[in-house]
């Protein structure tokens, strides 16, 4: 995940709507701040093909499981 545009490793499992960023080495977090799953943020980006590559299936599964009550933005 991106937050601020640096990447955000998760810590544990994703559960039902439910996950945990490690935001630790962050600079300048705040609650408010928006939290990218896929996409882009500032000069960073993460796809669907590489959340795929580390979870070892292909990426029209990954787009296919993310609940339907995630905020979409498609530009």
């Amino acid at each position: 995940m991106l937050r601020n545009g640096y990447k955000a490793e998760i810590i544990g499992d994703i559960t039902m709507s439910l996950s945990v960023i490690d935001v630790s080495d962050i600079p300048n977090i705040s609650l408010t701040d928006e939290v990218v799953i896929v996409g882009k943020q500032k000069k960073s980006e993460i796809t669907f093909e590489e959340i795929a590559k580390h979870s070892g299936t292909i990426n029209e599964e990954i787009a296919a499981v993310i609940s339907p009550k995630i905020l979409r933005k498609y530009i």
